[in-house]
């Protein structure tokens, strides 16, 4: 057990660390954590290969903390929100500053290179469903101190290494389940969209897709045909006669 895990007392501060390591060399440190009803606190070190500057490199760390749409692969400095929501415009177009533009997936896995020399890859996913975000400051040497903020949950970690980002995502895979394989109509060409305010909208564009001869397997409303946005109910008023519409449709 020595070999992947180590336990660090500091006698002046009576505080213990706990880290990880992969063929000896240490790739995460646990500094401390607090975990209450209403409040789960993780402080990390994260040990990641640093940039290569003789090649031209000037930034590596971690990425991950999905889902979000940006330029940047690895995590600059700043913090990461973790809350599933749908957003206008999903591109980040300022990574790291509040508010973000956080996704409908909540995703809190990262991974990173590790510094041994044979070039592996680790990865850490805190098992966390609560609103969390994540503040990241970065060094040169590719030392990344991770501090997690959440309203609630319960320590729960993974680690994981493997000689590849593809082993450790296939890990990661392995513990969050596999991509459901889709219905084969779901393949096909699916228009949808917001907005769609009467179903007299919606009819239109099924019938315009038809004169202009073009293919349509699935047509979709948004949350629009709801009654007050509530599921499994539809306006009476402004979609009168969708069911009609569907038996139609198939």
């Amino acid at each position: 057990m020595s070999d992947f895990v180590e336990i660090k007392q500091d006698q002046k501060t009576k505080s213990i660390a706990i880290v990880f390591k992969y063929k000896g060399q240490p790739y995460y440190r646990l500094n401390g954590m607090l975990l209450g009803e209403y409040i789960n606190y993780i402080d990390a070190t994260v040990l990641s290969k640093p940039a290569d500057k003789a090649s031209g490199e000037t930034f590596r760390g971690i990425m991950g903390l999905f889902e979000r749409t940006g330029s940047d692969l690895f995590l600059k400095d700043g913090v990461y929100s973790l809350w599933s929501r749908d957003v206008a415009n999903p591109v980040e177009d300022n990574i790291g500053k509040a508010p973000g533009k956080n996704n409908y997936g909540t995703h809190p896995f990262y991974m990173g290179r590790t510094r041994h020399e044979s070039g592996s890859w680790f990865g850490v996913f805190t098992n966390l469903a609560a609103a969390q975000d994540w503040w990241i400051k970065n060094d040169s040497e590719g030392i990344v101190d991770v501090k997690t903020i959440a309203a609630g949950g319960v320590g729960d970690l993974y680690f994981m290494t493997g000689e590849g980002p593809n082993e450790v995502t296939k890990m990661y895979h392995s513990i969050i389940g596999t991509p459901v394989l889709v219905p084969q109509w779901a393949l096909g060409w699916n228009q949808c969209r917001w907005g769609y305010n009467k179903l007299s909208d919606v009819e239109e564009v099924v019938e315009n897709y038809k004169k202009h001869n073009l293919p349509l397997d699935v047509q979709w409303s948004d949350i629009d045909y709801m009654q007050d946005y509530r599921d499994f109910t539809y306006d009476k008023v402004n979609y009168k006669g969708l069911p009609g519409f569907v038996k139609k449709l198939h």
